[in-house]
């Protein structure tokens, strides 16, 4: 098996529920309750310990299967500060990975992010160079930009990855709907065109990040890459998305697959657990087959369910409630078969 992923490219996304720097540095209210006077009591210590267990998801997915992700996807991240301390102030470092983030307009101030192995030569295994990265926002039919969380798009040499949080269905208003629907049709529309572009173009993405000015204007080939969308949806499978996001293919966790029997990473049926039912909302679509999707419910991430039975994700707070956790998600992981 270890074997088996090696030859592989790994690609994990975490919406890892508020990840914000306890320094305070703007009037946002979402922001100045996760500080030390705020009402959660967000300390350094606290922030430090979140940072440490996401690491730790990174370190045992490389000790299980032989091989640390090439790509973590992560969402509800505040900013650059909190990815910096993330890659070299944990165990990250040793893995050398650099991250990708934007600021985006959504309101509580969180944001998309994308981190990534980096070697001496500046490739990323299986992957191949991080060629450049851009932030999409949501627009309405006017242009004017919708205040939510943007895509974030990062193009390497074998792979267009696009990491996404779309807009919560919150409340069933028909606000919320077309919030959902513009975001999904953005993603299809970005899709198309990646799909159907020249072998070379020239791009643009103004990088606020740690890719560096390489990333900002390059000649990318895109002929045969694939594409891969992962991103907490906000939503579990539908028809309407899945016409949506045709002709892209919803990857599913594979009940028979070797990985969900194999003790050192245990499974879920779903990524978040919702008054004792289990729902998959954080997905992935890929354009072209050979590849296969994993719940990862290790130990370290799960706490028992008093309430409703069994287990559940072990978040961070529960309302006021410091419970010392990471996320009221599970991470996916994403593994990709060597292109052929």
């Amino acid at each position: 098996m270890k074997l088996l992923l090696a030859l592989s490219c790994v690609i994990v996304f975490w919406n890892v529920e508020n990840f914000f720097d306890p320094t305070a540095d703007s009037d946002n209210p979402s922001e100045l309750s996760f500080t030390p006077s705020g009402s959660g009591r967000w300390s350094r210590s606290r922030y430090r310990t979140k940072a440490r267990a996401i690491a730790k998801l990174v370190l045992a997915l490389a000790d299980s299967a032989g091989t640390p992700p090439d790509l973590v996807g992560l969402c509800e991240v505040e900013n650059a500060r909190c990815l910096r301390e993330l890659v070299s102030g944990t165990a990250l470092r040793k893995y050398g990975y650099r991250y990708i983030h934007y600021d985006s307009p959504d309101p509580r101030g969180i944001d998309c992010a994308l981190l990534y192995r980096s070697s001496t030569t500046g490739a990323t295994p299986s992957l191949g160079r991080l060629l450049a990265s851009r932030s999409i926002p949501l627009r309405d039919s006017t242009g004017v930009i919708i205040p939510t969380r943007a895509l974030l798009l990062a193009e390497f040499d074998s792979l267009s990855v696009i990491i996404c949080h779309l807009p919560s269905k919150r409340g069933g208003s028909a606000s919320a709907s077309r919030r959902r629907t513009l975001a999904l049709r953005t993603l299809s529309q970005l899709c198309d065109s990646l799909s159907h572009a020249p072998t070379s173009k020239p791009y643009i993405g103004i990088s606020h990040s740690s890719a560096g000015p390489e990333a900002s204007f390059v000649p990318i080939p895109t002929e045969g890459k694939r594409i891969l969308v992962m991103g907490d949806f906000n939503d579990t499978r539908t028809s309407a998305s899945d016409s949506i996001m045709s002709p892209l293919r919803e990857l599913s966790p594979e009940p028979s697959s070797p990985l969900h029997t194999w003790r050192e990473i245990p499974s879920a049926p779903g990524t978040i657990k919702f008054e004792g039912v289990w729902e998959q909302i954080d997905r992935a679509f890929i354009s072209k087959p050979s590849a296969t999707l994993h719940i990862i419910a290790l130990p370290i991430l799960t706490t028992p369910d008093k309430k409703f039975g069994g287990t559940k994700p072990l978040r961070t707070y529960q309302g006021p409630r410091y419970l010392g956790g990471v996320s009221d998600h599970y991470p996916i992981m994403v593994i990709l078969s060597p292109s052929q």
